[in-house]
């Protein structure tokens, strides 16, 4: 059996999450199939169930310190997630994790910058737009509502 490198590279970013929320005391629950919008729900014992899509990537955005996350649905034309779909993006850039709440992700790619400074095109002291999800686990302690 061939394994491609992004379902198994997806598969061991899927299993880094499950370890950290286990690790967070969270409850995670798998759906079985590729039919679901998320791949794992995080209940944090207060009765918010939360629906997380799990992306990941080890490739560097060129002449950057950044990496670009591709985030959306779909096989072409790639349309960022929705409400429908889950409620946060979780995007693994080891060791390293953004939980991005999905209604603040509305793009179908994220350039994320764990080391800081994000390279030659930007200034020294540039602090992404997503940088503020960075580990920022306590997000899934909260409820998110529609704006």
């Amino acid at each position: 059996m061939d394994i491609s490198h992004n379902k198994r590279n997806g598969a061991i970013a899927e299993f880094r999450v499950i370890v950290e929320l286990l690790a967070r005391n969270f409850v995670v629950s798998v759906p079985q199939g590729e039919y679901a919008g998320y791949d794992m729900i995080a209940d944090n014992h207060t009765g918010d169930l939360h629906r997380l899509q799990i992306k990941s990537t080890n490739k560097r955005i060129p002449d950057s310190t950044g990496y670009r996350v591709g985030v959306g649905r779909g096989k072409s034309r790639k349309k960022p997630y929705t409400s429908n779909d889950c409620d946060f993006i979780v995007c693994v850039v080891f060791p390293d994790f953004y939980i991005i709440p999905v209604l603040a992700a509305d793009v179908a790619s994220l350039n994320l910058y764990p080391e800081g400074n994000s390279g030659k095109k930007t200034p020294a002291n540039y602090v992404g737009r997503w940088e503020k999800y960075k580990n920022a686990w306590d997000v899934l302690n909260s409820v998110v509502k529609e704006p």
